[in-house]
């Protein structure tokens, strides 16, 4: 069995909450960039929120100005779809940074008005390697996210 495989199968039920929960069939946000940090974060987080957010990120109606990164990281993937800068590597990396980033800013009420992507994994789950674990990205990782940026 592979390796990519194995790991679905133990993420089975985080991977299958967040498509049940997260109903969208809108271009740009039903990317692996968007929800793979809510699927992380359904072993640590409040699952209300979560749920919450990907609502927010969903139809884009906040009840509150603390919900505005759930708005912006909608905003943004939608546009980044739209241009087709959501395709490849360096492009899924920054969407999945910046998915995080907005993710930590909605459960801890920050506001914010722009997303810089996470330079470290917010939420490290038991059975990472342990070079996923609460460290800084590569510096080759960071360096084709700024080439990808630098080619827009």
């Amino acid at each position: 069995m592979s390796e990519q495989r194995e790991a679905y199968l133990r993420h089975q039920e985080a991977v299958h909450w967040v498509l049940l929960t997260f109903n969208s069939r809108q271009r740009g946000l039903r990317s692996g960039g968007v929800l793979a940090p809510v699927a992380r974060a359904y072993y640590s987080r409040d699952r209300e929120v979560l749920t919450r957010f990907l609502e927010v990120v969903r139809n884009g109606i906040m009840l509150d100005q603390k919900e505005i990164a759930a708005v912006l990281l909608r905003n943004f993937a939608i546009t980044s779809s739209q241009k087709g800068h959501n395709s490849g590597g360096a492009a899924i990396l920054e969407l999945y940074a910046k998915a995080e980033r907005c993710l930590v800013a909605f459960l801890e009420g920050d506001i914010i008005m722009r997303i810089h992507p996470c330079t470290e994994e917010q939420f490290p789950i038991e059975d990472d390697l342990p070079k996923a674990k609460s460290r800084p990205r590569s510096a080759p990782a960071a360096k084709i996210v700024k080439i990808a940026k630098s080619r827009k």
